[in-house]
């Protein structure tokens, strides 16, 4: 096993080039970091996204911790890029950092279509099909007439990233649904639920969204899923957890933070977000481009960080 640490005083040492700030994430974060880090070693392809300094939800000392986790992965990327290449893995670090407002969803699906052009290894990870691709393309189609206030304009407070998620899927499922039919339907009724959300208002709930996308992709993914043989049946799986109790003194002494796992086929209803997020990104590729996007934390502010992630 190896730790982001060690790799990051690896890189350092023979590399030169890059670096990391005095600040140590908290060793539970770090610990998960360098699993997934393990992963695209193993042949897994794994995208962790934060926000950038313009949409974080606090420009507090947490971002120095951020920053810091994310120059030592940048560090792991570069070191273990040639063994993740050989086992097909894929690591990717993204900061968060869209022009137009959350509401602005025809803009959004631009902003992906855009990012899988400038971005091969996006475009490689999702393989979406022509079908997949139409559907994005006719966007502003499917969504239908919009209130006049989601349009694609640049919002004086832009939108915040704040959300704790996770999706795991297995290789089998991943190219047979995501990379398939599934994922064309699927972002098809995301649209238009969408659409209909921004007319009707608060009245369209997520139940809506998730009934659509029920009713329209048990016809696809049920009669796939039943003509599997038993043998492969066991290596497709699905996993969602939204939400993560913080491993620190705050929330094991006041429990004020929860999570959801959603487990089986169904957990592929929160795909269209995930990769509409991951294209709203920049990836940078070294620790000076990450620094153009989220500032290094140095000095009395770097070791305050410090403390506070230990006392909190």
């Amino acid at each position: 096993a190896v730790t982001l640490s060690q790799v990051t005083r690896s890189s350092r040492a023979s590399r030169g080039r890059s670096r990391s700030s005095a600040v140590a994430a908290r060793p539970a974060i770090r610990l998960f970091a360098s699993l997934l880090t393990g992963s695209a070693l193993r042949g897994a392809r794994v995208l962790i996204i934060a926000p950038s300094d313009r949409t974080a939800p606090a420009r507090g000392l947490s971002l120095a911790l951020v920053h810091d986790l994310l120059a030592r992965l940048l560090a792991a990327r570069q070191v273990l890029e040639p063994e993740m290449v050989r086992t097909g893995g894929l690591l990717r670090v993204g900061l968060y950092d869209p022009v137009t407002s959350v509401d602005a969803i025809a803009s959004r699906v631009e902003g992906l279509r855009r990012s899988l052009v400038e971005n091969p290894f996006l475009a490689g990870l999702y393989g979406l099909t022509p079908s997949a691709l139409a559907v994005l393309d006719s966007a502003r189609a499917i969504l239908g007439p919009l209130p006049a206030d989601s349009g694609a304009a640049i919002p004086a407070v832009p939108p915040r990233l704040h959300f704790k998620g996770f999706v795991y899927v297995s290789g089998e499922a991943w190219s047979r649904l995501v990379q398939g039919q599934a994922m064309a339907e699927g972002m098809r009724q995301y649209l238009a639920q969408r659409g209909r959300q921004l007319r009707e208002g608060a009245g369209v709930t997520e139940g809506a969204m998730t009934e659509a996308l029920q009713q329209s992709e048990a016809v696809i993914i049920n009669p796939l899923l039943n003509l599997l043989p038993v043998g492969e049946r066991g290596r497709w799986a699905f996993f969602l957890q939204v939400g993560s109790p913080n491993n620190d003194y705050r929330s094991m002494a006041m429990d004020g933070e929860g999570a959801v796992l959603v487990s089986g086929w169904t957990s592929l209803y929160a795909i269209p977000d995930f990769v509409l997020l991951s294209g709203l990104c920049s990836w940078p590729d070294t620790v000076p481009a990450l620094d153009r996007r989220l500032p290094p934390v140095t000095g009395l502010r770097a070791l305050l960080a410090r403390v506070a992630a230990m006392a909190l």
